[in-house]
């Protein structure tokens, strides 16, 4: 499940995959946050172990301002694009790089907590340490 930039779905007319759904849907997409809103852009998209995949997305022109979404198989494209529009009304200092995107019967949560074992570093962690 890959997709890029110089995909050739349309030129091969090759039916799109998961993936190159999940890549039109969000590079260039428009975040509208508290101050102003800013382009994502996808920076990959990768298969996860049980299906599923990684999509990793950055702020257009700033590439450290940026999340990875965990999908599981079978989420709707539209629940990613609401993790991301979340993700970007969140202030800066308070985003979270990883978000576990989680589809559920007849009520879909966007959790902007960390997915085990990749949690940002608090700022007391990132301090250097006193001589």
């Amino acid at each position: 499940m890959a997709a890029t930039r110089g995909s050739t779905v349309g030129a091969l007319g090759a039916e799109p995959t998961a993936a190159d759904r999940l890549f039109v849907a969000l590079d260039q997409h428009r975040v509208e946050g508290a101050h102003g809103g800013c382009l994502v852009e996808v920076s990959g998209i990768h298969d996860a172990p049980h299906g599923g995949a990684w999509v990793q997305i950055a702020v257009v022109g700033d590439p450290c301002q940026n999340v990875v979404l965990y999908l599981a198989a079978g989420t709707a494209v539209d629940r990613a694009i609401a993790a991301v529009d979340a993700w970007g009304r969140t202030p800066v200092a308070d985003r979270p790089w990883s978000i576990n995107v989680i589809q559920q019967v007849r009520l879909v949560s966007v959790r902007l907590g960390s997915v085990p074992g990749h949690e940002r570093p608090t700022q007391s962690s990132l301090s250097a340490p006193s001589l």
